[in-house]
């Protein structure tokens, strides 16, 4: 017969393992993808942003990073809501609503719960921006800068400019309201809509968008088609000075990305003969990536694109987690080739850190928590070309973590944004995807 010492000891073991094990379950992720429960935990990844904190703009913050502090979305089985919006660009979410502005001149507020209206302005023609939404103000380009109570519907003021370009390159914080026009970048007043200083970027025949962090702005130009240079500029965001400029024979061809103090681009070759086999179509461009010290313009890294690939332009780069990710695609596609990929790169060296064949993707890459989101097809050797899905994908490790079901995502274009785990799109109308 055990001693009722013995008894309790071996008693009081039982219970701190058992509270050990409970602990374990009850703190660890579970594993995904056939990883093991081990290879899960000592996977060293931390999804971070590393960028300026959200902000309802495009790509999800005034660095473009194309990250959303959200909680991942579970995969969506139905359509919560749907508003028919009538051609629109990009949506934003800004508190309780998605704001949206279509190709018929309508800005328009929706519940992001229901997709109730909360309330529409109407302008006569298309609108040259997405909508900006800075404090409790609403920004939007027509014949010239609209300020709306974002909350009503109700115009604060106007700046009248000209538009020659949907670039209008429109960003806000709660200080000021920052655009392009007429090839010069113009700061106003953000409680006023008075001109606070404006710096030309002439020589540049094109622009990208802009970008904000840490008191500077950024813009990208493809200069001269006659082989002049194509340059990224950073200008001080109070005073209009510019800071420095990088400038390159390739053309800056996506919206800059800001994320911990370095600033990303892709760039495009655009100075080959036609008669040059490599020299791609107008929509593709042969050219590099390109990571730059935020402070001073300073080249840190670059990567160009492998033999016979392309970076696709129109499809912004996303930066979080350490990795800048961007779609490729091959300029000479043989049959049931491979269309492309969305490619990872380590964002302090520019390694590949993995590649996913993809086809046809038609969104913007945008991420939350360990996700990569994005409308597209999955190849394989020797198939077609997949009918395109909406994925989350393992940031990590580029698996795919689950696919929507087609029938909620036709014709997807634009930006994927996701706010308190409900994911919205412009797919046949706005779309909340729960």
């Amino acid at each position: 017969m055990k001693k009722p010492w013995i008894t309790a000891l071996i008693l009081g073991q039982l219970i701190i393992t058992a509270t050990a094990i409970a602990v374990y379950l009850t703190v660890r992720e579970p594993a995904v993808d056939g990883q093991t429960a081990a290879e899960e935990t000592a996977k060293p990844f931390l999804f971070s942003s590393g960028a300026p904190p959200s902000q309802p703009v495009t790509r999800a913050n005034v660095g473009r990073t194309g990250y959303y502090d959200s909680p991942e979305p579970l995969q969506p089985q139905s359509v919560k809501w749907q508003v028919n919006n009538l051609g629109a660009g990009n949506q934003v979410i800004a508190g309780e609503a998605a704001y949206f502005c279509t190709g018929f001149g309508l800005v328009a507020a929706v519940d992001k719960v229901t997709g109730a209206e909360r309330w529409k302005f109407q302008v006569p023609r298309k609108i040259m921006s997405d909508p900006v939404i800075a404090g409790d103000t609403l920004y939007f380009c027509f014949d010239g800068i609209y300020a709306l109570n974002a909350s009503l519907g109700a115009v604060k003021w106007k700046y009248d400019a000209p538009f020659d370009s949907e670039w209008t390159g429109l960003i806000a914080d709660t200080s000021a309201v920052y655009f392009i026009s007429g090839k010069i970048v113009r700061a106003l007043d953000a409680a006023t809509g008075t001109l606070l200083w404006t710096y030309p970027i002439a020589s540049e025949k094109h622009h990208t968008d802009l970008a904000l962090a840490d008191g500077r702005l950024f813009v990208g130009g493809l200069g001269a088609e006659d082989g002049g240079t194509h340059s990224l500029f950073a200008v001080d965001a109070k005073t209009g000075q510019e800071l420095w400029r990088f400038s390159s024979p390739e053309g800056i061809a996506t919206t800059p990305v800001v994320a911990d103090g370095t600033v990303f681009i892709s760039s495009y070759q655009v100075n080959r003969p036609a008669s040059d086999p490599r020299t791609p179509p107008p929509e593709f461009g042969h050219g590099a990536i390109h990571a730059l010290n935020a402070s001073d313009g300073k080249e840190i890294w670059s990567r160009e694109a492998a033999d016979g690939d392309l970076f696709r332009l129109g499809r912004p780069l996303a930066v979080a987690g350490g990795l800048v990710l961007v779609v490729r695609q091959p300029y000479k596609q043989e049959p049931h080739g491979s269309p492309g990929y969305i490619q990872a790169l380590d964002a302090s060296n520019g390694d590949v850190v993995w590649n996913l064949e993809a086809s046809d993707v038609q969104t913007s890459l945008s991420v939350a928590g360990k996700n990569v989101y994005a409308v597209m097809g999955l190849w394989a050797p020797g198939r077609q070309p997949a009918i395109s899905h909406l994925y989350a994908i393992d940031a990590a490790t580029g698996k795919p973590r689950w696919a929507a079901d087609t029938n909620l995502t036709p014709s997807a274009s634009g930006e994927i944004s996701l706010s308190d785990g409900v994911i919205y799109l412009s797919a046949d109308g706005l779309k909340a995807l729960s």
